[in-house]
């Protein structure tokens, strides 16, 4: 797996001594942009080119296609973890997440999930607010009204539901 990557710097000093540096990085999520995946690690941080989308990783989908830069923040450790959470949690009620998108905000995600037989649908999800019962609405959504819905589940506002 590419999910990990070492790297290490030896340099030789006096009186014989020899001073290494290794790096470990442990990849969290896959971020796409475009056709192009990286590897990001915990900080937020992305460190290695992906050729292949590895399904253990929580996928983030940048729709705008912002250009990625090795070694540069491009989400705090914050909202890696919440990208995760989301998707843990629609994973407790069965639900299986195909990625995540990003359009306008990184707060304002998009989870594709998967439906047996049938076209994925869309949850709209807002970061900044409860995602536990953001979640729970969408399940309830999804399992009452599933057949009539083709398209997405809007959540993000509280106390309303959008469906299409």
């Amino acid at each position: 797996s590419r999910s990990l990557q070492r790297a290490r710097d030896c340099r030789r000093g006096l009186p014989a001594t020899l001073r290494c540096t290794l790096k470990l990085r442990t990849a969290q999520i896959i971020w796409r942009t475009g056709e192009a995946l990286y590897l990001v690690d915990r900080r937020g941080v992305p460190f290695a080119p992906q050729t292949t989308a590895e399904p253990e990783l929580v996928s983030i989908e940048d729709t705008q296609q912002q250009p990625v830069k090795l070694g540069t923040v491009i989400a705090s450790p914050e909202i890696i973890k919440q990208y995760q959470r989301l998707v843990e949690l629609l994973k407790a009620r069965q639900l299986t997440v195909k990625t995540l998108q990003l359009n306008e905000s990184l707060y304002q995600v998009t989870a594709v999930v998967e439906r047996e037989g049938k076209q994925p649908i869309k949850g709209l999800f807002l970061l900044s607010g409860d995602i536990s019962s953001q979640v729970e609405i969408f399940a309830g959504t999804l399992a009452s009204k599933g057949e009539s819905i083709t398209e997405r589940i809007d959540v993000r506002v509280p106390g309303y539901v959008y469906t299409k």
